[in-house]
């Protein structure tokens, strides 16, 4: 199996986001089985991402030696803060029975082309959504982990909040830009 655990649509106002510097470490908190009982943190996650903003895709990227947490957190203050509202994630390591995610698969010649043609289309199709598929693709051998959200509505002052925060950085956008220009 290519994937062995995934996640789509997470809202990022639904993750314990931690510090950006050493030791800071955030929380990715999903849960996954029946019933949705088995809690996991995958911030150590190992794979592939989308961002999305508005349901469309505006940003894809890897994981490689940085962790799916901290590549996912960086984009809170990078080129593309605040240009996304949501995002999925598709992972190489498995999520054990206690809830913790195993090691990184070593690479192995033993992948069959028949596999990596079919997590291929499901991935892009779960992605792109595209209008004339009218299946829902499995991914082969991963499991799904649903985010772990409050289960509580927010207040609407906390939605306000972070337009605010947003508002903020783009008009620092906005000036900087203004400024070399």
């Amino acid at each position: 199996m290519l994937l062995r655990a995934y996640g789509e649509w997470w809202d990022p106002l639904d993750v314990k986001w931690g510090a950006p510097q050493p030791g800071g470490q955030g929380a990715l908190v999903g849960r996954i089985g029946r019933y949705r009982g088995l809690e996991t943190d995958v911030w150590d996650q190992r794979g592939i991402y989308v961002l999305f903003q508005d349901w469309r895709v505006v940003y894809v990227g890897k994981t490689g030696e940085r962790p799916l947490g901290t590549r996912l957190r960086a984009h809170l203050y990078d080129d593309v803060a605040g240009r996304w509202d949501r995002f999925s994630w598709y992972g190489v390591r498995i999520v054990n029975s206690d809830g913790s995610l195993g090691s990184t698969p070593a690479p192995t010649r033993q992948v069959h082309a028949r596999d990596v043609i079919a997590t291929l289309e499901s991935i892009l199709i779960r992605v792109t959504a595209p209008s004339l598929n009218h299946r829902r693709e499995r991914i082969p051998g991963a499991q799904l982990v649903v985010q772990d959200a409050e289960t509580a509505p927010r207040p609407l002052r906390s939605y306000v909040a972070g337009i605010e925060r947003q508002l903020e950085d783009l008009a620092e956008r906005v000036e900087s830009l203004a400024e070399s220009a």
